[in-house]
């Protein structure tokens, strides 16, 4: 099974037809998009334009009015996860925090579940948006929007799941510029406590790559796909495409493609 992820800039605008072009060519089976815009007009081009290449199943949070949103495309079924996040947010800042989330399942690709004699389990896919530092809800909020994913994450440590997409964060090895990536606390719990993998280090060890360069200079490593311990042992690739970003300027950041051995398969 194979995943594509990428932060597409601001609703994609006249870039989307580009980038749906890049997508198909990738081939992936399920797409997860950042900076998606619900409720403009390139949101509608966007999501039809994934239907006429076979992405007719798609899901994100529903009633959000944000301009930013999470969305999720897939060739074959999805079930679209009703947990909430549960942010620990003030009411004002809920509903921009929850548009950058989504949680999907899979009914057609399976994983054997950790106990031999269970039924096997649907894998779990979760796409993230985490606030920058400066924007709407602020350092404290970034800090509380991750304080959920963590919930989350150890919640779903015993089940096949990824959670995917644009994180805004980093530890030292992700800092190729100026600029001290926040949130390194969360992360290394997610890592050392939680026993999460990040595809990318699982496939390529300490290798340094930037999937975004700041307007001041220098690479950061903002875009991951975090694996639960029971799916870490099926991924089978992990590839950041760098020329959709430094070549082609289809996005200002790089997308992540990783793929996944699962039992299950297209109907």
């Amino acid at each position: 099974m194979k995943i594509i992820t990428w932060n597409i800039q601001s609703g994609g605008a006249a870039r989307i037809p580009r980038i749906v072009a890049h997508l198909a060519d990738d081939g992936s089976d399920v797409v997860v998009l950042m900076e998606y815009r619900p409720y403009a007009a390139s949101g509608d081009r966007l999501r039809e334009a994934l239907r006429q290449h076979g992405w007719r199943y798609q899901e994100e949070m529903p009633q959000s009015s944000e301009r930013h949103a999470v969305l999720a495309a897939s060739r074959t079924p999805l079930v679209r996860v009703e947990e909430d996040l549960g942010l620990d947010l003030p009411a004002d800042l809920l509903s921009y925090a929850r548009a950058r989330w989504v949680e999907v399942r899979v009914p057609a690709w399976t994983v054997p579940a950790p106990d031999p004699l269970a039924d096997p389990l649907p894998l779990t896919i979760a796409g993230v948006h985490v606030p920058g530092s400066d924007d709407k809800p602020g350092l404290a909020g970034k800090a509380a929007f991750w304080d959920a994913l963590l919930d989350w994450a150890a919640r779903r440590s015993t089940q096949p799941a990824i959670m995917l997409g644009d994180f805004n964060s980093g530890l030292r090895i992700d800092e190729g510029g100026p600029t001290s990536l926040d949130c390194k606390r969360h992360l290394l719990r997610l890592c050392d406590e939680l026993g999460w993998h990040d595809a990318s280090r699982v496939q390529h060890g300490e290798t340094r790559e930037y999937t975004y360069y700041s307007r001041q200079g220098g690479g950061y490593h903002l875009d991951h796909a975090w694996l639960s311990p029971v799916v870490q042992g099926r991924l089978r690739a992990s590839t950041h495409q760098h020329h959709v970003r430094a070549v082609h300027k289809l996005s200002d950041h790089s997308a992540l493609s990783i793929e996944i051995k699962v039992d299950g398969h297209a109907a």
